[in-house]
């Protein structure tokens, strides 16, 4: 008998762009980027991120981070962010807001755990 071994490997680092462009199907590339952990769908979680927070959807904005592929939201100046808007009266804080959020997909990172 004679066969052969064959192997075969995909650049993670590329499926995303390459959903988004060639497929042009942003928000497949989007699902599938914060399913599957993969870069390449930073910019498109960032632009997505700061349109919610500039909307005030405050809940939604922690959302988009908390999915947001490899923590790339999850850092200092977005937990700094965060802390900079005015609580409404009657209403969580937002930066505990956030925090919720990510204790419900998970645990914190090291930046997260020291706030």
């Amino acid at each position: 008998k004679r066969g052969q071994v064959l192997t075969v490997g995909v650049n993670d680092t590329q499926i995303i762009p390459y959903i988004c462009t060639a497929l042009n199907n942003i928000p497949l590339g989007i699902k599938i980027a914060s399913r599957a952990n993969l870069p390449g769908a930073d910019n498109l979680f960032k632009e997505q991120f700061n349109r919610m927070f500039q909307q005030g959807l405050f809940k939604e904005a922690a959302q988009v981070a908390a999915d947001a592929p490899q923590g790339v939201l999850r850092t200092p100046a977005t937990i700094q962010l965060f802390g900079q808007i005015p609580v409404p009266p009657g209403q969580p804080s937002p930066v505990l807001q956030y925090f919720g959020i990510l204790l419900d997909r998970g645990k914190l990172n090291a930046y997260e755990t020291i706030e």
